[in-house]
This record gives C-alpha cells, structure tokens and sequence, in this order.
C-alpha cells in the first residue's frame, strides 16, 4: 500500500475555507496539514515544503486585497518561500489555487508558469477589474482541455 499524499494548506491573514478544502483533500485519503502562514515564513511547518505532494492556496481576501488581489500574499511568499516552492514542483508536486489562492498564484508567477523549465517566479498574466460593477451569478459550463498538462 502506498502511503497517503501530503497536502500544505496555509492559513490566517484573510485567508478562508481552509476546513472545506482540508476535508475535501482528507475524503480521498490524503493528510492534510493546516498551517499559518507565519510558521511557513519561519520553518515551523511539520515538514519542510518539499516534503508535500500538494500546496493549496484557499480562498478569501489574503490581506485585505486592499492593495490588489493576492499581490501581498504573493509578495511575502515569494520573499519568504521561493526555494522551497521551487524545490517543491521541481521534485513534481502539484499546487492548486482557489478563488483568492488563484489570484495569488497568477501574482507568483505560477500561473501560467514558462513554457518550459522550471518556475522562475515572474508573473506572465495581469488580474484586472471586472468589465461590469456588482456579482454576477450565473451557470457556466466548463469543459477538460485535452491538451494541457494540468492534474486537476
């Protein structure tokens, strides 16, 4: 038997829905650790980051999003976890940003990351105001692109 993939999912400054994701994660077998963003910045996770399989960036409003959305976020993980990051998706793990976690990885520079090679941390995608004022709630419908590489 194979032993259970390792999921990083860090938490506080405005960060949420880390419960739902971690038990979404744990259903399907995996171990799940919830840690705050201030213990990854000084190396008090339960294992260094390239011990995990998988990072996942939640949703919320890291830091206000005063400034822009994910751009603090972003900025102090990329200061503070850059190698690791690195060491992490060079030895194949996999990353997953949801809702506010997508705004920050698209601000790292991981979405969408070079072309070839490994991540180089430069931000090839701008995030811009919505073309309209308010929330829109409506269905969409998605569909699997064939071609890419993604896991998920």
């Amino acid at each position: 038997m194979s032993a259970p993939v390792r999921v990083l999912i860090p938490v506080g400054f405005g960060f949420n829905c880390e419960d739902e994701t971690a038990a979404a994660f744990r259903m399907v077998g995996a171990e799940v650790d919830l840690v705050h963003l201030t213990d990854l910045f000084a190396g008090r996770a339960p294992r260094p980051i390239p011990g995990y399989q998988v990072l996942a960036l939640v949703g919320g409003f890291s830091y206000g999003d005063h400034v822009a959305s994910g751009f603090v976020a972003a900025t102090r993980i990329r200061a503070h976890l850059e190698a690791e990051l690195a060491a992490l998706l060079a030895g194949g793990g996999r990353v997953l940003g949801i809702c506010n976690g997508f705004q920050v990885l698209v601000r790292l520079g991981l979405l969408p990351g070079p072309e070839a090679g490994p991540a180089d941390f430069l931000p090839r995608a701008a995030l811009v105001g919505n073309d309209r004022l308010g929330y829109r709630d409506a269905w969409v419908r998605l569909g699997a692109d064939p071609g890419s590489t993604c896991v998920f």
